[in-house]
């Protein structure tokens, strides 16, 4: 549930959407993530928005039942059983 900075890098992109589940820097500068870090530092109301936001989509994207389903259709499609 805490709020996060990172780059944006594609891999993290896929988890972390820019204001609205942290705040993304571009990759290789230095100043622009600082400046992320302290607009968090400075500003209580957009850290536990950003943080609450982010460990609810998570908690939707990523939970052990989400994850089992993934795995059923894979094995259904592989099996084809999709569609039957």
């Amino acid at each position: 549930g805490l709020a996060v900075v990172s780059s944006d890098l594609p891999p993290l992109l896929e988890v972390i959407e820019d204001g609205v589940t942290g705040l993304v820097a571009p990759s290789r500068d230095a100043a622009a993530l600082a400046e992320r870090i302290t607009t968090l530092i400075k500003d209580e109301p957009l850290r536990k928005r950003l943080g609450a936001t982010g460990r609810e989509m998570v908690r939707r994207r990523f939970s052990a039942e989400k994850m089992a389903d993934d795995v059923e259709e894979v094995y259904d499609r592989v099996c084809g059983l999709k569609g039957r």
